[in-house]
């Protein structure tokens, strides 16, 4: 397929606006002693929630921009139905599994030996600070804005692969931030791009909906917090390192969507023009 120059610039505006954004909220963060240490003074974590406003501004501006505006693209992000509610759950489920039970598979000796299933009720703990800290934001913009036209452009799997890049590579900043990530950019970058691939299924199947990829979203920052409970008293494996095993996991889990679905991700024949305000 030809790309269509004018959505291609409206997907370039978005990301040059989120990029903007984002990176000049990150800024007193990464120059403080938080960061770099060029400020005299440090700057909390939570300051990293200023930056998640990027994709989520970027995508209103360019929905004014755009014929439609941006009454008409928050009514088709927010509109549920028995199957968007249904994929969401199953979004969900597929994410946690593959960083809790999936990462748990890889590195225990002994696998389910030494398991606590009661962990998952940290999900419930950790719900509001977390779905604060990107996804309610984050989402309007990557699953909402640029995977649907992306995906017009050229096809669910091409799509999920860009749209993962791009928002592994936004994080740029906060790698300077020797708080913020335990992860190499490198391994963070292939790690977000694998799990954008489950993001976008989840986000087709359900027609859409945006509340089904803020969950999602949620239920990946979230699972970092309930692995270490999960794993209990299992005997893990000398290799691999838990960051690396979380990386597999995904990208095994990826790998058999993007094959089970024959690369179509849950998105209909049509090029996802249901998807486009």
């Amino acid at each position: 397929m030809v790309p269509n120059s004018s959505t291609l610039r409206s997907v370039l505006g978005f990301y040059a606006l989120t990029l903007l954004i984002s990176w000049l909220a990150w800024a007193p963060l990464v120059l403080s002693k938080s960061g770099l240490g060029w400020l005299p003074f440090a700057v909390p974590m939570p300051w990293t929630v200023a930056g998640t406003l990027g994709p989520f501004l970027a995508a209103l501006l360019m929905w004014r921009r755009e014929q439609g505006g941006v009454a008409a693209a928050v009514r088709r992000l927010l509109a549920a139905s028995p199957k968007a509610l249904a994929s969401a759950f199953a979004g969900a489920l597929l994410v946690g599994g593959t960083f809790v039970v999936g990462t748990a598979l890889i590195l225990s000796q002994d696998a389910p030996d030494g398991w606590q299933a009661g962990a998952v009720s940290l999900y419930g703990f950790h719900a509001l600070t977390t779905l604060l800290g990107g996804p309610v934001f984050e989402e309007w913009g990557w699953r909402g804005f640029a995977q649907p036209r992306l995906q017009a452009l050229y096809g669910p799997l091409p799509a999920a692969l860009i749209v993962g890049l791009g928002w592994g590579a936004w994080h740029l900043p906060l790698f300077f931030v020797p708080a913020w990530s335990s992860a190499s950019l490198l391994f963070y970058l292939a790690m977000v791009t694998a799990l954008s691939v489950l993001m976008s299924w989840g986000f087709n199947a359900s027609g859409g909906w945006i509340v089904a990829a803020i969950l999602m979203h949620f239920v990946y920052n979230a699972s970092s917090r309930v692995l270490g409970g999960f794993l209990g008293d299992a005997q893990l494996r000398s290799w691999p390192d838990p960051v690396t095993a979380i990386l597999l996991a995904f990208a095994a889990a990826a790998l058999l969507l993007a094959a089970l679905t024959r690369a179509r991700l849950g998105a209909s024949k049509v090029a996802t023009s249901v998807l486009t305000p």
